[in-house]
């Protein structure tokens, strides 16, 4: 049997570790701000969906119910941001939606018998416009009211990105 001395063991030197160790380190340090970026616009792509989700389910419930209604009782002017709308629903009950604070927050919400139910939030602003029969002329008195649009600012709890604005257009419906 053949022996090899010490010499012709192959493998690699604590040099060539270091070397390789060493190159390695490099590249993740050139490749990491670009995955942190990644990661960064990720999650704010993220939230900001999440608080347009969140605000779509309160426009949602107010198209389908603004939609439904069966007449207007009032409506605040179209530049009032604590804007508040009340109506008749088709059984002839009073419902209403507006911005209200919860104690700490601004909310969407939606008034029923008298109580108040938050539908999103938070938010920074709430409007509504009334529109005549034209679609074009704006107008405060619930009888000439024709359609409503509503537009909802929405804003990050933690204020990491920009608020969002959601707007809809409702039609009344004279059935």
């Amino acid at each position: 049997m053949i022996q090899k001395s010490a010499t012709e063991v192959k493998g690699f030197t604590l040099i060539e570790a270091l070397f390789v160790i060493a190159l390695l380190s490099v590249l993740l340090a050139a490749v990491y701000p670009h995955l942190r970026m990644a990661h960064t616009g990720w999650q704010t792509a993220d939230r900001r969906a999440d608080i347009i989700q969140n605000v779509r389910v309160g426009m949602d419930k107010m198209v389908r119910m603004l939609r439904e209604a069966s007449s207007f009782t009032s409506v605040t002017s179209s530049g009032d941001i604590d804007g508040r709308i009340v109506f008749l629903d088709k059984d002839s009950n009073t419902k209403e939606f507006k911005k209200y604070n919860d104690g700490s927050n601004e909310m969407l919400g939606y008034v029923s018998g008298g109580s108040t139910y938050m539908l999103a939030g938070p938010i920074t602003s709430l409007k509504f416009t009334g529109y005549e029969e034209d679609g074009v002329t704006e107008t405060t008195a619930a009888g000439d009211i024709k359609s409503v649009e509503v537009e909802i600012i929405v804003s990050d709890k933690e204020e990491e990105i920009a608020s969002q604005t959601v707007t809809s257009r409702i039609f009344h419906r004279n059935d």
